[in-house]
């Protein structure tokens, strides 16, 4: 069907959109929550990973401009829905992105395992980050700091820093 061409357009286009603050995809990150078509216009729903995001005006530009260059796509609109994001929303394709510049992503239960080593022995060290959404935390396995995406509720205990 036509239709799900278009679905599948719009899909494979969000997922080439990255979050302007993070090397991920909106989609691997799982801000993605909804994609309705009528009639040329498109209307994706996006939760935001962090409420006071200051990137999410750019976030819905990126999406307009690349879902209207899906062909028979001719208008676009976003609509942010209220919280609702986890770090369990975040694709395994999307954590090792993050891992590889040095982000953690709390599991769902609320743990975090150094990007670095692996270690379970990880703890904040301050609640902010180099941006809103992140607090900067320390491995005591390899001694490295880095930085965690925030998510409702992380359950970091305070780092011991030699």
């Amino acid at each position: 069907m036509p239709g799900d061409d278009v679905r599948a357009g719009i899909r494979r286009a969000l997922a080439a959109v990255e979050d302007p603050e993070l090397p991920v995809s909106i989609v691997d990150l799982g801000m993605v929550r909804g994609i309705t078509l009528s009639a040329g216009a498109a209307v994706v729903e996006l939760v935001p990973t962090f409420l006071a995001c200051p990137a999410q005006w750019l976030v819905e530009s990126d999406v307009k401009q690349a879902v209207t260059r899906v062909p028979a796509v001719s208008q676009c609109d976003v609509v942010w829905l209220d919280g609702g994001w986890s770090g369990a929303d975040v694709t395994e394709t999307g954590r090792r992105a993050l891992a590889g510049v040095g982000l953690a992503v709390p599991a769902a239960d609320g743990t975090v395992l150094c990007p670095f080593c692996g270690s379970h022995e990880v703890g904040e060290t301050s609640p902010f980050g180099s941006a809103v959404c992140r607090t900067a935390a320390y491995c005591q396995g390899c001694r490295t700091p880095f930085e965690v995406l925030k998510v409702k509720r992380t359950l970091l205990r305070p780092a011991q820093v030699p």
